[in-house]
């Protein structure tokens, strides 16, 4: 192999929201020399945003103080048959999904607050219709790559969840010095989410990521063309 190529980073801007990054997962993660993260969040908590983000910044005592507050949100979100602050979450190289807790609500020590622990995980929440977030991680390979881009169909089918985030490692496959096993003559890292869509890895100077993706279909040039490269 030739010396390989310098590091470069290519950042760009998508519109399109869910469907671009739909497509990403569908259209452009390939089957082989890719080890992919996909995140999904149910489409309803975009409403709640603002107010997770101001009781995750206040500190234990101004939460207690604010309790009667934060059942009441806590409350609005299980109306909506959610179960809050939990993702179920899939490994690439597990049979079974497990359930992460992803609340924001922490005390000065790092420890979770009390409070906020013996509401949220209270065994009735898991009754509900749909966590609030559902990740895929470390799935890498042609089978599980299938697997994720079936199961990441199956979890957006009519707005149920929606892409919030997608992280692939490039050719992540062991090579020497000298030889990639996988005939792969580049590595590096994609991240899309957020509006922004970031391409970075042993790249030629001339690198572009619309010009980089082969014989994509009409479909998946409109969806390139939502891209703008960031200054």
């Amino acid at each position: 192999m030739a010396q390989k190529e310098p590091w470069r980073e290519f950042k760009y801007k998508y519109s399109g929201g869910n469907e671009f990054l739909k497509f990403l997962v569908m259209d452009l993660l390939s089957d082989k020399g890719v080890v992919a993260n996909v995140y999904l969040e149910v489409p309803e908590m975009e409403i709640f945003r603002e107010e997770r983000n101001k009781f995750s910044k206040m500190d234990e005592q101004t939460f207690k103080e604010n309790f009667d507050r934060y059942k009441e949100y806590i409350s609005r979100i299980l109306n909506k048959n959610i179960i809050p602050h939990y993702r179920l979450n899939f490994e690439g190289g597990r049979r079974e999904p497990h359930v992460k807790n992803i609340r924001y609500l922490k005390n000065e020590h790092g420890g979770v607050i009390p409070e906020a622990y013996e509401l949220e995980s209270h065994p009735t929440n898991f009754s509900r219709e749909r966590f609030q977030e559902v990740s895929f991680e470390g799935f890498n390979g042609e089978t599980q790559i299938k697997k994720l881009k079936e199961a990441v169909g199956k979890f957006t089918e009519r707005e149920k969840y929606k892409i919030v985030q997608i992280r692939a490692g490039l050719n992540p496959r062991d090579y020497t010095s000298d030889h990639y096993y996988d005939g792969v003559d580049y590595d590096g890292h994609l991240f899309a989410g957020g509006g922004n869509f970031e391409v970075s890895g042993n790249f030629p100077e001339n690198f572009d990521f619309r010009r980089f993706v082969p014989k994509i279909l009409p479909e998946g040039q409109r969806m390139l063309e939502q891209l703008v490269r960031a200054k």
